[in-house]
């Protein structure tokens, strides 16, 4: 029971940062029309870095699901074998966010 609890909740947690992370660069679209501005929110994904962890299971359960999708988000994983090279990719705007551990 206690480990399903932490489960639920560490899904939660993945999941807010992702959809915080996501809503918060919606606001950087200069499009003077508010259609303009909902495609390309709607068309765009969100590039994700993350070191391999089994901590990260709960973001996989929530993209197999489906939770990320219902809130209107893409979300592009890409696994990448250290910190250095997460931070290399992060920093040359090859990612918009990097889970580390």
């Amino acid at each position: 029971m206690r480990r399903r609890t932490i489960l639920k909740s560490s899904a939660l947690v993945a999941l807010g940062a992702a959809t915080t992370a996501a809503l918060g660069s919606c606001n950087q679209t200069t499009s003077d029309s508010p259609e303009t501005s909902s495609d390309s929110a709607s068309t765009s994904k969100l590039r994700v870095a993350l070191v391999p962890w089994l901590g990260w299971g709960e973001t996989k359960i929530a993209e197999v699901k489906g939770f990320v999708e219902e809130e209107g988000i893409e979300i592009g994983q890409t696994v990448i074998q250290s910190v250095p090279e997460v931070s290399s990719a992060f920093l040359a705007g090859q990612m918009d966010m990097a889970w580390l551990t």
